[in-house]
């Protein structure tokens, strides 16, 4: 359960010197610089996540709106694209999060089969591939096909988080990672830039 030292190593590691830092402009070279005397990052990393807590200046985001380009009209919001930017720190913790929850969720079997997205060793090919071999398999047996799709934009953004939780509680998940993504889906802040106002 206790985050471990190669977690956080890879976790930082695994990022882009280049991404745009959130409200403290402590971006991922200062990390990895700071990771040198690793003491103090790993003992806040577990502590985050023995308590379920994830703090409130990582839940601050700037949200930038940029142009683009082309668009008659930049009075209308569809013209504009919007980048999050969070606490580089922040998204450390959430990708040892997210990648505990992947193990978890393939180990106990808690994602379909036929769902790609959001696991690991699957891909898109992967899906491609699925699909076609189910429109073929129909086909030798002389059955017509179809294929619904729709594209689901910002489902997690209006995502109902009771239900999240409760879900999370009645498929056995941890109580502390229960606990984390409450305190990380709660009090969020964003303060939205646009032509650097």
């Amino acid at each position: 359960m206790e985050v471990t030292h190669d977690e956080v190593s890879e976790a930082i590691s695994n990022t882009s010197s280049s991404s745009m830092p959130g409200y403290s402009q402590i971006n991922y070279q200062v990390i990895k610089w700071a990771w040198k005397c690793q003491t103090y990052i790993l003992a806040l990393m577990r502590k985050c996540l023995e308590t379920g807590y994830h703090p409130k200046s990582w839940r601050k985001a700037i949200v930038v709106a940029l142009r683009k380009p082309g668009k008659p009209d930049y009075s209308n919001p569809r013209a504009y694209w919007l980048i999050t930017l969070l606490e580089c720190l922040g998204k450390v913790l959430e990708k040892i999060v997210a990648r505990r929850l992947t193990y978890l969720a393939g180990k106990h079997g808690l994602v379909p089969a036929n769902q790609f997205r959001g696991c690991s060793n699957s891909s898109t090919i992967d899906a491609l591939l699925s699909f076609t071999n189910d429109v073929q398999c129909a086909w030798n047996h002389k059955l017509v096909t179809s294929a619904p799709t729709f594209d689901i934009k910002g489902y997690f953004d209006f995502i109902n988080h009771n239900r999240l939780l409760s879900e999370l509680c009645r498929k056995r998940i941890p109580l502390a990672y229960v606990r984390w993504v409450a305190s990380f889906l709660s009090d969020c802040k964003a303060a939205i830039c646009i032509d650097g106002k």
